[in-house]
């Protein structure tokens, strides 16, 4: 009775208030799906979803774009490739570097030397290292071993620097100054040139102007030996190598 009398709008007051929060209710529900439709119609439609399970309707853009979805062949190794080293003795010769560069000791052998000089070119490698190769290899072209450089050098199949081309004239020089003399002692190595080192050589023989310090018919009949070493790949370059010993002058007292 006190409670009636107290706030007899009580009740109707709670009922009215239940019914408001369930028109609120509705009404934020209302808005929710309301808001939610306006922004789903702006999205590109999709049917991917996440790992959580929630639509990610960028999903596929990313994948395309990303490299990792990206075929391989629309894959760009130009760059990376550019760093690889595929050739040995370049390989060889920078790894040798490196040693030097931990150890400060480096030991090589002529073919190393070369391919240390070339790495050295290519790389920009400067300093008293390339230097001492420099002057150990110039200092010590001899009879017994110009052959050798020789070859090596027109191997590397690279362009020249003008000291190792300088090298190479030197080891033209000191050939034809001892031709004779190699050709009884190091005939076997001369045998194994291949015909572009042979007329190289007899191409630079022609332009001598003190001529070969060889008897002609010693070259003459090593020309045939290393004809005999194998006819069917060499028989080919005989005119040319036949034309080039015409031109040659041979000095006989020396």
């Amino acid at each position: 009775m006190f409670r009636e009398l107290f706030n007899p709008y009580e009740e109707e007051i709670a009922c009215e208030s239940e019914s408001c929060q369930e028109s609120l209710q509705r009404f934020d529900l209302d808005e929710h799906n309301l808001i939610y439709e306006e922004i789903s119609s702006t999205l590109p439609s999709t049917s991917t979803s996440s790992r959580n399970g929630v639509l990610n309707p960028h999903q596929d853009e990313l994948e395309h774009g990303s490299p990792r979805h990206r075929p391989p062949s629309t894959l760009n190794h130009s760059m990376i490739d550019e760093w690889i080293v595929n050739h040995q003795p370049e390989e060889e010769a920078l790894l040798q570097l490196l040693e030097f560069f931990y150890t400060g000791e480096l030991t090589y052998s002529i073919q190393q030397a070369l391919n240390l000089l070339v790495v050295a070119q290519k790389y920009l490698v400067q300093g008293n290292l390339i230097e001492s190769i420099q002057v150990e290899l110039e200092t010590n072209i001899k009879p017994s071993n110009c052959f050798v450089i020789f070859k090596e050098l027109l191997a590397l199949n690279t362009p020249l620097d003008p000291f190792l081309e300088r090298i190479l004239h030197t080891c033209v020089s000191e050939m034809s100054k001892n031709l004779d003399t190699i050709l009884t002692s190091n005939k076997s190595e001369l045998l194994n040139f291949s015909p572009s080192t042979l007329t190289t050589f007899l191409k630079a023989a022609t332009k001598i102007k003190y001529g070969l310090r060889c008897d002609g018919k010693k070259l003459l009949r090593f020309i045939i030996d290393w004809l005999m070493e194998d006819v069917d790949n060499r028989k080919t370059f005989m005119p040319e190598i036949k034309s080039l010993e015409a031109q040659i002058n041979y000095q006989f007292k020396y």
